[in-house]
């Protein structure tokens, strides 16, 4: 038994989420045996295959390295401590929405953390308002984040439509963010100076070309019908597979598995009456009520899931996408960025975090539901 929870334990930690949706779904194949043969009907599996070809390739960028350099270059001989912190939130709020949310995290944090011994604060407060960051930033575009990639197929639009629907909100989220970092971070004088001797060290040059040009590419297949975009798909994980091994090793199959999981238990527990009959009390067919229910159910089961569960009972899909994209914020169950930023952290900083996030939520969430409720947009 010991040796057991030994093999485990490491595995909540790793994977927790995964863990529990998965336990989740065997309780409810005991409790709903009749679904089984219906688990791949509950799938999207567009949405799945979005999902694959954007990790395969934003991993891909991740792992060229190349990032950093350009990443070092942008902060470099900052001025002051609260300059650093907004080159670092822009620098994030940028990557996020074009490499998703956690893949940003995965560049920016390790990057920050050789930063402590050079500002006076604790670097911990700069990794929390990244998360923030890549939050907001991953809302823009469809590709930003896992909600995102679901809603955007839902919605049926083009890629600038769905920014243009957007921005009101990412307006909002920059104003609200930048004005945090300018009051929680000093004008201490500070240069910080980057050596070049290693900038280069471990740089894939060509996998980083190739997964841009793949990225733009897909980006313009995502709204292309039939068995084209299946294809694509696969060819782009035949060619890292090929070309790029390490990269196969690298992405987050986990994350696809979890989305699977996910589609199928929200699936199921949709159908329940039980279910149906507690969200028909809240009336989702008010604007209010539908966009504080996304809010509050990310709060309490993070984004991603609360999308997929949300939209087995309303197609206001835009409002819901306002709704689960600030909910990101707040509790640090919001978003699984939040997770993944403190993960890297390795610092305690889960009181300093909700100190930070809970505020920007209810001041974006209150501000996003005013205008909503002003001009019906």
């Amino acid at each position: 038994m010991k040796k057991l929870l030994k093999i485990a334990m490491p595995l909540v930690k790793r994977e927790g989420l995964l863990v529990i949706f998965t336990l989740l779904l065997i309780g409810l194949a005991i409790t709903a045996p009749s679904e089984i043969p219906h688990y791949s009907q509950f799938i999207d599996w567009h949405t799945i295959l979005m999902l694959t070809g954007l990790i395969v390739i934003t991993t891909g960028v991740a792992e060229s390295n190349f990032l950093r350099r350009i990443t070092k270059q942008f902060v470099r001989k900052t001025s002051s401590e609260r300059m650093l912190a907004v080159k670092l939130v822009t620098l994030t709020l940028i990557l996020s929405a074009f490499l998703t949310n956690d893949i940003s995290l995965f560049i920016v944090v390790p990057l920050t953390l050789t930063l402590q011994t050079l500002i006076k604060n604790d670097i911990g407060k700069l990794i929390i308002f990244e998360a923030i960051a890549a939050n907001a930033g991953s809302a823009l575009t469809p590709i930003g984040n896992p909600q995102n990639i679901y809603l955007f197929r839902l919605m049926k639009v083009s890629f600038p439509k769905f920014v243009q629907t957007m921005m009101p909100m990412e307006v909002i989220l920059i104003v609200v963010l930048l004005l945090f970092v300018l009051l929680s971070f000093s004008e201490s004088k500070q240069i910080i100076p980057f050596s070049d001797n290693k900038s280069t060290e471990n740089e894939d040059k060509f996998l980083f070309y190739t997964s841009i040009v793949l990225l733009f590419a897909y980006i313009l297949s995502i709204n292309i019908k039939g068995s084209f975009f299946v294809y694509f798909t696969a060819s782009i994980v035949i060619l890292y597979f090929v070309l790029f091994t390490r990269v196969i090793a690298k992405t987050d199959w986990g994350l696809i598995v979890l989305f699977c999981i996910m589609f199928i238990d929200f699936g199921i527990i949709a159908k329940f009456p039980q279910i149906y009959r507690l969200v028909q009390l809240v009336h989702i067919e008010s604007i209010r009520n539908l966009f504080l229910l996304s809010v509050g159910s990310s709060q309490i089961m993070s984004n991603v899931p609360a999308s997929i569960f949300i939209t087995h009972f309303s197609k206001n899909y835009r409002i819901i996408a306002y709704g689960v994209n600030i909910g990101g914020n707040g509790f640090i169950v919001g978003s699984l960025a939040n997770i993944i930023a403190l993960r890297l952290s390795k610092k305690k900083i889960f009181l300093l975090f909700h100190k930070y996030s809970i505020p920007f939520l209810l001041i974006t969430a209150g501000i996003m539901l005013a205008i909503l409720l002003m001009f019906s947009f």
